[in-house]
């Protein structure tokens, strides 16, 4: 192997193994919308826990999940899980792979901390999806069905005057 193709390796693995290092809290900046916000780490093996933070506009149901991407002897990671936790953090839920949803307030900072055990030789790779779709408000509700009850009226309307 040439000097240039060992250092090339060096630094990848470097960097790889960096992102288990204990550092400042990932901000996602504001989660809303139809599209999930993505991301992935590569922890070192061992013990990892990473922390996200991020907002959401309006009371919304909040959805996550958090996925090992093993290859096999490489990179795995045992006892997977993400917590869900308030501005105040209080534990508000705790998901393995299969995730989970919960309603969220609005106008509120929170944040999720994804753990585990990597047990590979070069530690382990996750990836996480998490998403925040607004929940429709009562008054959402009553306003469209007064104007399903509107359409009923003057279609009963037009039938009266029609015959």
């Amino acid at each position: 192997m040439t000097m240039q193709k060992v250092l090339a390796v060096a630094l990848f693995s470097a960097g790889v193994f960096a992102t288990g290092l204990t550092q400042a809290a990932t901000d996602l900046g504001t989660v809303a919308g139809s599209i999930p916000t993505t991301g992935f780490a590569a922890p070192a093996p061992g013990s990892f826990a990473d922390s996200y933070v991020f907002d959401i506009a309006t009371a919304s149901s909040f959805g996550g999940s958090v996925t090992n991407i093993a290859i096999p002897s490489l990179f795995n990671i045992s006892g997977l899980t993400l917590s869900l936790y308030d501005s105040a953090s209080n534990l508000l839920a705790t998901w393995g792979t299969t995730g989970g949803s919960i309603s969220l307030a609005a106008a509120d900072d929170y944040s999720f901390t994804v753990s585990g055990n990597a047990t590979g030789a070069m530690g382990g790779i996750y990836s996480f999806a998490v998403s925040a779709q607004p929940v429709p408000e009562p008054g959402e509700f009553a306003l469209m069905l007064s104007g399903l009850g509107l359409m009923g009226y003057m279609v009963r309307r037009r039938k009266n005057n029609a015959a």
